[in-house]
C-alpha cells in the first residue's frame, strides 16, 4: 500500500466533512430566505419538480458508480492509460443516453404533472420544467469527473470544487431570484452544476497530465466492464432515485405543496447531518477498491474502525437534531411549526439506521458484492411505495412520511442483517463494549429530556426550557464521548495527518 494512502484518506475525510458543514449553514440560509421571498408553496414546487426530473437518472445505468471502483481499480495499477479511456467512453456513452432521455423526459413530466400539483401552481411547475431538465443534463455529465476524481482518491479537491459551487449557488440565487422569481434559484443551480463540471475537469488535467480527457475514444470492453458494474448497481439506483420523487408526490397528493417544503427540510436536517457523519466514512470506498486488489485482509478491520465510528457519532447527531428541532424551526422558519417538528424527529431516527449501515454499504461498494445493497434499496422502494400510498390515504402528509422513515429504517436494518450473516458477525460487532456505555448513557438521557420537553410544550419560556435541555445534553455527550477512547483514536489522527 501506498504509504501516503492514510494520509489521503485522513485528507479526503477532512474535506468531506467541512463539505457538510458549508452545506447545512447554506441550507439553512437558503431555505429562510426562499420561504420568505417565494412562499412555502413555491418552494415546493421548485423541490417536486427537480425531485420528479431525478427519477430518469435511472439512465446513468451505475455508470457514474462505476467510475469511482474502476478509477480506484487502475489507478492502484498506474494504468492511467485505462483511467483516460475509461473516463472518455463514460463520457461520450452517458452524454447520448442522457441527452435522449431528456428529451423523452420533458413531455412526459409536462403531463404527469398535472396528477400532482393542483392549482395555479401547475402552470408555474410546467414553465420552469425546461430549465429543470437542462439543469439536469449538466448535472449528471460534472457528476461524471466527480466520480473521476473519488476514484482517484482525490475527494479532497472534489470537496473544495463543491464546496465553492455550493457558495456560487446560494450568493447567484440571493441576486437572481428577486428579479427572476423561482427560475432564479434554477438560474442559480445551472450555474453551480456547470463551475463544477469546468473546474472539476480542469483539476483533474492539471494534477494528472497523464489523463487525456477530450471524449474522442469509446472503448468497447471498458464500456462493458463499467456496464456490467453498473448494471448491478442499477437497482439500487432505480430504487434511490424513485424514492424522493415519489414521497413527495404523494405528499403533495394526499398533503399539500406546503407539506412538501417542511418534508425536505427537516429531511435535508438530517440528511446533511448523515453526511457530516458518513462523508468522512466514504473515503473507504475508493481505498477498499485499491485494498482487494493488493491487501484484501485489511478490509474486515477497516469495516470494524470505520463501524464503531460512525456508531458513536450517529447516536451524538441524531438524537440532538430531535432535541434542537423546535429552535431550529424558530430559527428557520420564524415560528415552531408543529409539522416540521414531527417530520425532523420522525426521519431522524429513520437517518439514524440508515447512517449506522452505511460502513456495511460502503464496503460492499468498494468490493463489489452488492447483494446486500441491492436488497436493502428494493426493500426501500417498495415498502415506502406500499405505506406512502396507503398511510398517506388514511392519515394524510403525516401517513406519508411515517411511511417513508419506516422504510428508511428497514433498508438499514436489512443491509446490516445481510452483511453480517455473510461474514459471520454478530451484534457484539455493531456495538463494542466500549460504545455501548457511550450508548446506554447519552440515550437514557435523551428519553428524560424528550418527556420532559413533551410535557413542557405549553409552557411560555418553553425555547428556554429546550435550550437548556440542548445545553445538558451535549454537557454530557461531551463528557462521555472524553472518556472513550476513540477520542484518543480520532485526535491522533488528526494531529498526525492534520
Amino acid at each position: 500500500m501506498n504509504n501516503d494512502q492514510p494520509v489521503q484518506i485522513v485528507r479526503n475525510s477532512t474535506l468531506s466533512v467541512l463539505q457538510a458543514l458549508v452545506n447545512i449553514f447554506v441550507l439553512f440560509f437558503l431555505y429562510r430566505y426562499l420561504i420568505s421571498k417565494l412562499g412555502e408553496n413555491l418552494v415546493g414546487v421548485w423541490s417536486l419538480t427537480t425531485a420528479a426530473t431525478s427519477m430518469f437518472s435511472v439512465a446513468q445505468f451505475g455508470f457514474t458508480r462505476s467510475l469511482v471502483k474502476y478509477v480506484a481499480k487502475y489507478k492502484a495499477k498506474d494504468d492511467f492509460t485505462s483511467i483516460s479511456n475509461l473516463i472518455q467512453t463514460v463520457f461520450i456513452s452517458l452524454a447520448i443516453i442522457i441527452g435522449v432521455v431528456c428529451l423523452i423526459a420533458y413531455p412526459v413530466l409536462y403531463y404527469l404533472l398535472d396528477f400532482i400539483i393542483k392549482g395555479k401552481e401547475i402552470l408555474v411547475a410546467r414553465d420552469i420544467l425546461v430549465w429543470v431538465i437542462i439543469m439536469f443534463f449538466i448535472r449528471n455529465i460534472a457528476a461524471i469527473f466527480q466520480s473521476s476524481l473519488d476514484g482517484l482518491q482525490r475527494m479532497d479537491i472534489r470537496g473544495i470544487i463543491v464546496i465553492s459551487s455550493v457558495i456560487v449557488f446560494f450568493v447567484s440565487t440571493i441576486i437572481m431570484v428577486p428579479e427572476y422569481g423561482i427560475k432564479g434559484v434554477l438560474f442559480a443551480q445551472l450555474l453551480q452544476y456547470v463551475v463544477v463540471f469546468v473546474v472539476s475537469v480542469i483539476c483533474i488535467k492539471l494534477k494528472y497530465k497523464d489523463i487525456n480527457l477530450f471524449p474522442r475514444k469509446w472503448k468497447r470492453e471498458l464500456f462493458s466492464e463499467a456496464y456490467l458494474y453498473g448494471i448491478k448497481f442499477q437497482f439500487i439506483s432505480v430504487c434511490q432515485v424513485l424514492t424522493d420523487p415519489i414521497t413527495k408526490a404523494f405528499l403533495s397528493r394526499f398533503g399539500g405543496l406546503n407539506l412538501v417544503t417542511y418534508y425536505e427540510m427537516a429531511y435535508k436536517m438530517s440528511a446533511h447531518a448523515r453526511l457530516l457523519v458518513v462523508f468522512a466514512n466514504g473515503a473507504i470506498v475508493p481505498a477498499v477498491a485499491e485494498y482487494i486488489e493488493k491487501t484484501p485482509e485489511l478490509i474486515k478491520r477497516i469495516y470494524k474502525r470505520s463501524n464503531d465510528i460512525i456508531f458513536l457519532f450517529s447516536f451524538s447527531v441524531f438524537p440532538l437534531i430531535v432535541l434542537s428541532s423546535p429552535i431550529i424551526s424558530k430559527l428557520w422558519i420564524g415560528e415552531i411549526n408543529n409539522y416540521f417538528v414531527l417530520f425532523a424527529a420522525i426521519l431522524a431516527g429513520s437517518v439514524l439506521f440508515s447512517t449506522i449501515s452505511m460502513p456495511a454499504f460502503q464496503v460492499n461498494m468498494g468490493t463489489g458484492n452488492l447483494k446486500a445493497n441491492v436488497v436493502s434499496n428494493i426493500v426501500l422502494a417498495v415498502t415506502n411505495l406500499v405505506l406512502g400510498s396507503s398511510l398517506g390515504f388514511y392519515f394524510g402528509g403525516i401517513g406519508v412520511v411515517a411511511g417513508f422513515a419506516f422504510a428508511t429504517a428497514l433498508s438499514g436494518i436489512t443491509v446490516l442483517w445481510i452483511y453480517f450473516k455473510e461474514n459471520s458477525l454478530n451484534i457484539r460487532d455493531l456495538i463494542s463494549i466500549e460504545n455501548s456505555r457511550f450508548f446506554y448513557i447519552t440515550q437514557s438521557l435523551f428519553v428524560i429530556l424528550t418527556v420532559i420537553l413533551i410535557f413542557l410544550s405549553s409552557f411560555n419560556l418553553f425555547l428556554v426550557i429546550n435550550a437548556l435541555a440542548v445545553v445538558a445534553y451535549i454537557v454530557i455527550l461531551i463528557i462521555v464521548f472524553w472518556q472513550n477512547s476513540y477520542k484518543n483514536y480520532l485526535f491522533e489522527k488528526i494531529v498526525k495527518n492534520g
